[in-house]
């Protein structure tokens, strides 16, 4: 029985540093986006036709409005993350348990739903990941725009794609 119980603990311990390393690399995307953003945004004064770097402009406020939604999704899953954690390390310290070693018999319930929880954080992070890759898209296409803009000095006659 106590090999079962920590093989259970070590799949759980093991589910719980992927979402880790997972919510860890979500995190450093968001950033990284926030970045190339403030770097466009602050290139966008080298655009001189005066309708396409407001067209562009006017893409990057969209962009940065979805890119708030997307921090504060994580910012909020991450909250909750840290507290679910946190009960379960407190409940199995209150139960005399100091994973991954040997539970005894009554904890091995917690992790089905310790499982359930990280299955529904699994889930989350998912969409959260899949924004971020969209998020990082729509600003490469915006900032191969601000490029373009730039390289080739748009006028008002020929004001390109914004």
């Amino acid at each position: 029985m106590p090999n079962v119980i920590d093989w259970t603990v070590d799949r759980l311990l093991s589910g719980v540093r992927t979402l880790n390393a997972r919510a860890e690399s979500a995190q450093n995307t968001i950033r990284a986006n926030r970045a190339r953003y403030l770097e466009t945004l602050r290139s966008l004064p080298a655009v001189t036709d005066v309708e396409a770097r407001e067209a562009l402009r006017t893409r990057l406020r969209e962009w940065i409005r979805r890119q708030v939604t997307v921090e504060n999704r994580f910012n909020s899953f991450a909250s909750n993350y840290l507290a679910a954690k946190s009960a379960v390390k407190r409940f199995l310290q209150g139960a005399g348990v100091s994973p991954p070693g040997y539970l005894g018999a009554g904890p091995i319930v917690i992790p089905a739903a310790v499982y359930g929880g990280l299955t529904i954080a699994f889930a989350v992070l998912a969409t959260i990941v899949a924004v971020n890759a969209s998020l990082t898209k729509s600003l490469d296409q915006i900032a191969g725009v601000l490029k373009l803009a730039r390289d080739r000095n748009w006028t008002a006659a020929e004001p390109g794609e914004a």
